[in-house]
C-alpha cells in the first residue's frame, strides 16, 4: 500500500495519502487530513465559531493540562 506524506506550511494543514491496489486492478485513494492545535489556537477557533472550552486536559484519561503535553484533550460546550 503505497503512502505518500503531503505537508502545507503556510496553511498547516498536512495530509496522508494511501493508494490501495485491489488484486483485480481497482485503485481507491484515501486521503487523511490533518490539523494541529495548541491550546491557545483552538480555543480562538473554537470562540470564533460560539464555543467555549470548560475543560482542558493533556490526556483523555484525565491527566491534568501541562503545555508541554503533546495531546490535547477539550471538553467545550455551544455558548
Amino acid at each position: 500500500m503505497p503512502r505518500q506524506g503531503f505537508d502545507y506550511p503556510r496553511l498547516d494543514p498536512g495530509l496522508d495519502q494511501y493508494r490501495v491496489i485491489m488484486l483485480d486492478g481497482s485503485v481507491t485513494v484515501y486521503r487523511n487530513w490533518f490539523q494541529d492545535y495548541s491550546l491557545g489556537t483552538i480555543t480562538a477557533l473554537l470562540d470564533t465559531n460560539g464555543f467555549a472550552i470548560t475543560e482542558a486536559r493533556s490526556h483523555l484519561c484525565g491527566r491534568p493540562y501541562a503545555p508541554e503535553s503533546p495531546c490535547i484533550g477539550l471538553a467545550a460546550m455551544q455558548r
